[in-house]
């Protein structure tokens, strides 16, 4: 028996089509066997459209995110601050941002869980599960800004220490981002593999990795400087003592939040591409669907060892 149809091998790409099927294959050396058990192409034509639009999806969406805080960063503190003088919608401004950006995140989280779909008895259950309840986190990280302003506004307009309690909430929010997108380069390495595209799994992975190490640091730092806050803003003698520290961790806060942006830049390009990969294996796999895997060697044919 020999390989049918054009199957990438999962050690390194290779094309196995007419190799035989108890082959090694030629490149690498892994069994043709093992590529047939476990390419990706045995998850169906339909499913891998499926996974390539919702990757783009999502890699739009995280591009719109950043772009809605610009803008409404430059909302309030250009047109309505520095052109028209006034600081009395900046709280709504806040709130408009942040709730569309939390919109974004809701469609951001449909996306993530089409994007993760695979069929039962693949594997990595607990990943996908863990990427997909991580990214449940970014729509509600957003969402903590909008709904303390509203309150604030509509509650107690005077009263601060709420937005001061909610602040303490982000965090939460931030290590499930950093667990949905470190989950995610674990993901997209293994759906690369299976694709036979593991040598070409650099920039997309890496950048997700760099995003989770960033948000990570941005997470311990914002929380060590809301505990320097909360210990001594009372105490303005032991302040001044921590000052140091404190502009340490200010330091470290805009170092990994530069990380951060810099790696965002990379993560769409990455998972445009994944999902381009995506869609010329679907593609395959149709062609695979409509024939047979393996097929008779014609009469004569030497085996390959």
């Amino acid at each position: 028996m020999i390989v049918a149809t054009e199957v990438p091998c999962v050690g390194c790409g290779y094309n196995l089509q007419m190799q035989p099927v108890g082959a090694v294959c030629t490149e690498c050396g892994l069994p043709v066997q093992q590529s047939l058990d476990q390419t990706i192409l045995r998850w169906w034509s339909r499913r891998l459209k499926r996974m390539a639009i919702a990757l783009r999806w999502a890699a739009t969406l995280t591009i719109i995110m950043p772009l809605l805080l610009v803008a409404g960063v430059v909302l309030d503190d250009i047109i309505l601050s520095e052109w028209l003088g006034t600081h009395a919608y900046s709280q709504w401004v806040g709130a408009g941002t942040f709730g569309t950006m939390g919109l974004c995140g809701a469609l951001y989280v449909v996306a993530v869980f089409v994007a993760t779909d695979a069929p039962r008895g693949q594997g990595r259950g607990v990943s996908r599960w863990l990427c997909r309840l991580g990214a449940l986190c970014i729509p509600l990280a957003l969402a903590v800004p909008t709904l303390s302003i509203i309150l604030q506004e509509l509650l107690h307009p005077t009263d601060w220490r709420l937005l001061e309690y909610m602040r303490f909430i982000m965090p939460l929010f931030m290590l499930g981002w950093v667990v949905h997108v470190e989950r995610a380069a674990a993901l997209s390495g293994w759906v690369l593999q299976r694709g036979g595209m593991k040598s070409r799994a650099g920039l997309g992975v890496w950048s997700l990795r760099l995003l989770a190490v960033s948000l990570l640091g941005l997470t311990v730092t914002f929380l060590a400087e809301e505990l320097l806050i909360w210990l001594f803003l009372d105490d303005m003698a032991a302040w001044s003592q921590w000052e140091p520290i404190g502009k340490i961790i200010r330091l470290s806060m805009g170092g990994t939040a530069l990380l951060a942006a810099i790696s965002l830049i990379f993560v769409p390009i990455g998972a445009f591409k994944l999902a381009n990969r995506l869609s010329e294996l679907s593609r395959l796999a149709e062609v695979a669907e409509a024939g047979s895997w393996t097929r008779e060697a014609p009469a004569g044919a030497a085996a390959t060892p």
